[in-house]
């Protein structure tokens, strides 16, 4: 959407929820937890700082281990809704995605992961959510209103490609714009531009969803994933902003 000054305060707001919400989640997880009971924790967190709608079908997304984080790649919404049976383990990676959408039905949509209780074994990992963020941010600050879509994107497949790394996502983007209401428009199509290698429109005046999955294989034939996501505002001049969230997250919990 091309905005106005109260739009990027609004996603800001809901974007320093999201990550105030996740911050609390972190000294609450526990062995054995399923994704359904973290689910619900949070949910009860966001209504407590007055988030009651989301715009994505699964409003906050909790993916346990690399085999149900390369789950969101699917389109079928019920594998990427958290499970019942999927419990958290140490040296787990925790994906978590928010999508709130506040009373006036603008969206935000903010994602960070973590490893739980890494062991000495867990350390790649661990190394890996540092590069993918370390990448995420350099790709961010690289960001400007001069751009189009398909640069945003190329820029992240180039330098993925030079890690040995792939794109991890449903539609093979590293991300979109933001809207308002529903998800689709009259004509049930989905509202979002994504950043793809297609677009070439200009990201100049947006809130753009930067969000860049990978994975890898290691040495060991491992999968090693990670993922984070930002709302970035682009203005017409000047450097890009970060919605919401100031510091970094950890990587791994003890």
């Amino acid at each position: 959407m091309n905005l106005r000054n109260e739009s990027v305060a609004a996603v800001e707001s809901l974007q320093g929820k999201c990550v105030i919400s996740y911050n609390e989640l972190l000294p609450l997880l526990k062995e054995g937890m399923s994704e359904v009971e973290i689910n619900h924790i949070l949910i009860n967190i966001l209504q407590k700082k007055d988030v009651q709608s989301y715009w994505y079908k699964v409003g906050v997304m909790v993916l346990i281990n690399e085999s149900r984080f390369r789950d969101m790649q699917n389109k079928d919404y019920a594998l990427k809704s958290p499970s019942e049976t999927i419990v958290l383990k140490r040296g787990d990676p925790i994906f978590i995605d928010f999508h709130p959408m506040d009373e006036n039905g603008t969206w935000a949509d903010f994602s960070s992961m973590c490893i739980y209780k890494p062991s000495e074994d867990d350390q790649e990992k661990v190394s890996y959510l540092e590069l993918v963020y370390t990448i995420h941010m350099e790709g961010i600050r690289k960001l400007k209103s001069t751009m189009t879509f398909a640069e945003v994107f190329k820029w992240y497949q180039d330098t993925y490609k030079k890690h040995d790394m792939e794109i991890e996502d449903a539609r093979h983007t590293v991300g979109h714009t933001l809207d308002t209401g529903s998800k689709y428009d009259n004509n049930k199509i989905d509202k979002r531009k994504f950043l793809d290698i297609d677009n070439h429109e200009l990201i100049s005046d947006l809130i753009l969803a930067i969000e860049p999955g990978g994975c890898k294989h290691n040495k060991r034939n491992n999968m090693l994933v990670g993922r984070y996501e930002d709302c970035v505002y682009i203005p017409k001049s000047g450097i890009p902003v970060i919605l919401g969230r100031k510091n970094k997250l950890p990587f791994y919990i003890n």
